[in-house]
This record gives C-alpha cells, sequence and structure tokens, in this order.
C-alpha cells in the first residue's frame, strides 16, 4: 500500500480504493484485523493523502466521521451495489456530514450499460426508499455528485459552466418522448433523460460528437472490433458456461 502511495505522489494522481462494498468484507476486515476496512486503511495510514472510496455502501458510523476528517471523497455505484445486491450507500447521510460525493457506474460486469443518466435516477430513488423521505435526496444532488462532485474528485478544474474551467460539455436534445415535454430541466434531465438523447459533446473546448455521430473514431469498426473480441474471449473459457443468475 505504501509503494502505491509513493506512485501516486510521484505522477500527482489520485488513489481510489473498493472499500466496505459487501457485509462479507466488513466480517472478514474485523475478523483478519479487529478493524472495520475503513479504519483499518487508517491505522496503516492509507489516508494521509487524497483518495476516492468507491461504495461504502457500508460504512459504520464513525468511519462516516472519518470520511469528513480526512477529506475523502465517496463514490457511490448505485446500479452495480443493486445488480450485486450489495446494499445501498447511506449518501444522504454522508452528503449531510459534509463528506465530498461523486457518481459513477462501476464496470460493465455489474452495471451493463454504464449510463451515468441510468446511475443519477436509479441512485436517486434509492436514497428515498431507503431513508422512506422523498426529499431528502433529490434530483439536484444527485446532479451534483455527476459533474461537480466527479471533477473535484479527479482533480479536475472542470464540472461546471464557468469562466476559466474546462469546456467539458455535453448538449441534449430531449424532445424525445421519454423526455418531453420538460417543465423543470434539472428533474427532467435527472429522471427522464438517457445516454441516447445526448446530441453533442464537447471535451476541453474539443468537439468530438455532433448530432450523435462520433466524430473521432468509426463507431460502427470500433463496435465490430469489441464483439469480435468478446466472442474470442467466451470462446477461451471452456467448461466454465456463462451464468444469467444476475
Amino acid at each position: 500500500m505504501g509503494r502505491l502511495q509513493n506512485l501516486a505522489r510521484t505522477h500527482g494522481v489520485r488513489l481510489q480504493i473498493h472499500v466496505s462494498e459487501t457485509e462479507w468484507e466488513v466480517r472478514q476486515s474485523v475478523a483478519d484485523t479487529g478493524m472495520t476496512p475503513l479504519c483499518y486503511l487508517d491505522s496503516i495510514g492509507f489516508l494521509s493523502q487524497p483518495l476516492i472510496l468507491v461504495h461504502g455502501v457500508h460504512l459504520t458510523p464513525e468511519e462516516m466521521l472519518l470520511c469528513r476528517r480526512r477529506g475523502l471523497t465517496v463514490c457511490y455505484n448505485p446500479k452495480s451495489n443493486g445488480k450485486l445486491g450489495s446494499g445501498i450507500a447511506p449518501i444522504a447521510e454522508l452528503r449531510e456530514q459534509g463528506v465530498d460525493l461523486c457518481l459513477a457506474t462501476d464496470g460493465a460486469a455489474s452495471n451493463d450499460l454504464l449510463d451515468l443518466f441510468e446511475d443519477m435516477r436509479f441512485g436517486a430513488m434509492l436514497q428515498k426508499l431507503k431513508y422512506g423521505d422523498p426529499a431528502r435526496f433529490g434530483a439536484r444532488e444527485i446532479f451534483l455528485m455527476a459533474t461537480e462532485g466527479g471533477a473535484k474528485a479527479m482533480g479536475l478544474n472542470a464540472g461546471r459552466v464557468e469562466e476559466g474551467r474546462l469546456a467539458d460539455l455535453i448538449l441534449l436534445d430531449l424532445s424525445s418522448p421519454s423526455a418531453a415535454p420538460v417543465h423543470d430541466p434539472l428533474s427532467g434531465l435527472v429522471y427522464c433523460a438517457r445516454a441516447a438523447d445526448v446530441d453533442s459533446v464537447i471535451i476541453n473546448g474539443r468537439l468530438v460528437m455532433r448530432g450523435r455521430r462520433i466524430l473521432t473514431l468509426d463507431a460502427n469498426r470500433a463496435v465490430a472490433e469489441a464483439v469480435a473480441l468478446g466472442e474470442k474471449r467466451f470462446a477461451e473459457v471452456s467448461g466454465s458456461p456463462l451464468s444469467s443468475e444476475f
């Protein structure tokens, strides 16, 4: 762990680690070290530099306070946690305690679509269900996690439309039947928009997608190559049939 910290300092990058994703992980940590996962990481000095804590589904009240004291960012992955039955992270409580938060999709193996719009919608609804309060965590909170929160977690000067920040922007067409009519733009974006509604993408001022067409690569060719590679990898997994249990 110390080598990882040194590498991060040398290259000026941030560390991330999956912590307290499952109840089993927490039980195992207590059995092995006598401490919950985050408390153990703190005891060995791993929380001494910028760190993105992924999941945090089963953080204890003590660990939530530790997140704030150490300036950690907790990364919420609601669809992944839902698919794997891991639980619902205490995001509303963390926000109320002043902990930095961001939103992510996790990997394709546990999320499939990797559509951040779906994670916004699902993530906000899970918090309402967890606390039985539709107003405790809403569209604004999850939107900020997906924009400013993500940029801050990565150390990027982006996440807001503001002079001096990177021009990382997406333009949406919300005229589709699933999104129209739009009465409240923020609520409509969180609860109705989909990745398919993205019309144009600008990265640091460079237009990379326009009219739903990617300008920097041949999308059809990229998909064909990915399908071919996937079929090759599946063929190599002999005697291990793919499971549809999840």
